[in-house]
């Protein structure tokens, strides 16, 4: 593991019950630093093609476009339901 997660978890503390959804997420390098730390995270972006970092860290990854925000505001609805 690389030195800033292993920083970052060493100083933060561990979240009850936080979730995360990044929007923007690109290949989820932040998604997987916030899981490490305790927090449920989801993803989304407008690109397919990134979804193996999330796999690996079993971090649901989600496609929109990101240049529809009618679109975008109905997916993250439909993402941070309980």
């Amino acid at each position: 593991m690389d030195l800033m997660p292993r920083l970052a978890i060493a100083h933060s503390p561990r979240p009850e019950n936080s979730r995360l959804q990044e929007v923007g997420c690109a290949y989820g390098y932040a998604a997987v630093l916030f899981r490490l730390l305790g927090f449920q995270v989801a993803d989304t972006d407008a690109d397919r093609r990134r979804e193996e970092l999330h796999l690996k860290f079993g971090i649901p990854y989600n496609t929109t476009s990101l240049n529809d925000p009618l679109g975008l505001l109905k997916a993250l609805n439909r993402i941070l339901q309980p």
